[in-house]
């Protein structure tokens, strides 16, 4: 193997994780972490596995011993093996392989496991980044929530979500960077207004709001989230779909038009229904117009940008006009004079 030292190089084998014998301290108490291949057996110093920030690391910690287990004698080896063992063994996130250690190394049921991780070990659970939805509004923090406690089901997993970069709130500088992102300003024209600026590079482009007059994320009324894969990293682009631990390429848009089941449930627009440009991870409350339109099939098209990324992105037939909108003020009048 590539980076192995050993001689004779390293070789490997499979052994469950239920063959192991894995516990607090022991010999390793003071030095971090021990694993005995002959006895399978993986001892963890306590303080250090809650000393470790992420859940990330606290998994790549297990499967590194894992991989000392199951044949690797060097580190590089190790770390390799690791990595190979969550692929493996399907564990969409990190997060999952943590709820396998403590139910082992607690005696504890996956259930309580995993409460225990969302006490000890961060109370975000499936959903990482949080910090960057810091502001939005209630409707959307209970959105966030609920992702949280659950995550997403699809496929027969749990897939957690992050919240993206620039998925929170956003300034209006902010959002006029993000703006001229697939755009540039007509030649003698002042390069401050936005409206000077035209489309050259349509696959660059990631949103249509230049600031909070016409963007929900300066109002606090957004939040884009998106999905994380069984790498550790979040799931942009379609053509990821086999690094993710997706089956199919059709699961991209499977998995994701989970996530935004979720959010339709609880009375928000989901991006993946925009017409003229779907934006999957983008999540945001809707208007009392908007739920009108909803309850009635009509569909306008999203109040902030479709895109917030453009792999995410796909070119539509255009937003619902005139028509839907002349037909949706006379269902308003209608429901007021109700």
């Amino acid at each position: 193997m590539s980076g192995c030292k050993c001689e004779p190089p390293c070789t490997f084998r499979e052994v469950p994780l239920d063959e192991i014998e894995v516990g607090w301290d022991g010999p390793a108490l003071g030095k971090k972490a021990q694993a005995f291949p002959k006895r399978k057996a993986i001892f963890i110093d306590r303080a250090f596995w809650r000393s470790i920030p992420t859940v990330v690391g606290r998994a790549g910690l297990l499967a590194h011993e894992r991989g000392h287990i199951e044949g690797a004698r060097c580190e590089p080896c190790a770390d390799r093996r690791g990595g190979e063992i969550l692929k493996r063994e399907g564990w969409p996130t990190a997060r999952d392989a943590q709820v396998a250690a403590l139910a082992k190394l607690e005696n504890r049921s996956p259930a309580a496991a995993a409460d225990a991780l969302g006490e000890g070990f961060g109370a975000d659970g499936f959903l990482q980044h949080r910090e960057r939805a810091d502001g939005v509004v209630d409707e959307l923090q209970a959105f966030l929530d609920v992702v949280a406690a659950g995550g997403v089901q699809y496929g027969g997993r749990t897939w957690s979500a992050m919240v993206g970069v620039d998925g929170g709130v956003r300034t209006d500088a902010r959002q006029f960077e993000l703006y001229q992102k697939g755009r540039a300003p007509k030649p003698g024209t002042d390069a401050s207004d936005p409206k000077n600026w035209v489309v050259v590079d349509p696959g660059q482009v990631v949103t249509n709001a230049w600031s909070s007059k016409n963007g929900k994320h300066g109002k606090r009324e957004a939040v884009d989230l998106w999905i994380v894969g069984v790498d550790g990293q979040p799931l942009l682009y379609p053509k990821d779909w086999q690094r993710a631990g997706l089956a199919k390429r059709e699961d991209f848009d499977g998995v994701y038009a989970a996530l935004g089941k979720l959010g339709k449930d609880m009375g928000l627009k989901w991006g993946g229904d925009f017409k003229s440009l779907i934006d999957r991870p983008h999540f945001e409350t809707q208007s009392v117009t908007s739920r009108l339109l909803a309850f009635l099939a009509l569909d306008v098209g999203g109040d902030d940008e479709p895109p917030s990324a453009p792999p995410l992105v796909d070119a539509g037939d255009g937003n619902a006009g005139g028509p839907a909108l002349a037909i949706a003020a006379l269902a308003l009048l209608l429901f007021l004079a109700v």
